[in-house]
């Protein structure tokens, strides 16, 4: 009986083991929406090139579409201090 448990055992470690590695390959990352990667890519633009007046206004554009006030305000802000 005993070697029977230990078999059994085993066999459930092995697919518990086997089990977690292939489902780390089905966990995607979250995709962003198209607005969301535009704003991403102005931020980017505006860490590049920071004295960027149009950076900074094109990113607060984008901000302000998104319902994104506050930031947008912030970007409109240092463009225009700029």
């Amino acid at each position: 009986m005993p070697h029977t448990v230990r078999m059994i055992l085993c066999a459930f470690v092995v697919v518990c083991i086997v089990s977690c590695q292939t489902g780390r390959d089905d966990v995607e990352e979250p995709q962003l929406s198209p607005q969301e990667t535009h704003i991403a890519n102005l931020r980017e633009a505006t860490a590049n090139s920071p004295n960027d007046a149009g950076a900074w206004y094109a990113l607060g554009n984008a901000l302000f579409d998104a319902n994104l006030l506050v930031d947008a305000r912030d970007a409109y802000q240092r463009a225009a201090d700029l």
